[in-house]
C-alpha cells in the first residue's frame, strides 16, 4: 500500500480526528455493525451515554461517559463529535442520530 492509501484509511476510520485509530474506532471498522447492533443493543449502548435519562446525549453526557470508561475527552473532541453527529443542530445527539452514527449512515 502507498502512504496515501494508508493515510486515507486512517482518515476514514479516525472519528476523533486525532490522526490515530483508537481501539473503539478499530472495532467499529472491523465488525459488521448492521448484523451485530440490533435496536435493543443500540438502545442499551445509547443509555450508557444518556446518564440523566433524558433521551438525548449532551456534551456533558459525552464527557461523563468517556471519563467513566477511562478516557478524558477534550472540549474540542466533544465539539467535533457533536458537529459530526448532531444532524438536526439541536446541540444533543438523539437516539436516531446515535443509531445513524453507529451504523454509519
Amino acid at each position: 500500500m502507498s502512504s496515501k492509501e494508508i493515510h486515507d484509511i486512517v482518515k476514514e476510520i479516525d472519528y476523533m480526528d486525532n490522526q490515530k485509530i483508537n481501539y473503539s474506532e478499530f472495532l467499529a471498522a472491523t465488525i459488521n455493525t448492521a448484523e451485530f447492533l440490533t435496536d435493543q443493543k443500540l438502545l442499551a449502548i445509547f443509555k450508557t451515554f444518556d446518564f440523566d435519562n433524558t433521551g438525548e446525549i449532551t456534551t456533558q453526557n459525552l464527557k461523563d461517559a468517556f471519563s467513566k470508561f477511562g478516557k478524558e475527552i477534550s472540549d474540542q473532541e466533544v465539539k467535533i463529535i457533536m458537529q459530526q453527529h448532531d444532524a438536526d443542530g439541536g446541540k444533543t445527539i438523539s437516539l436516531d442520530e446515535f443509531k445513524a452514527m453507529m451504523l454509519g449512515h
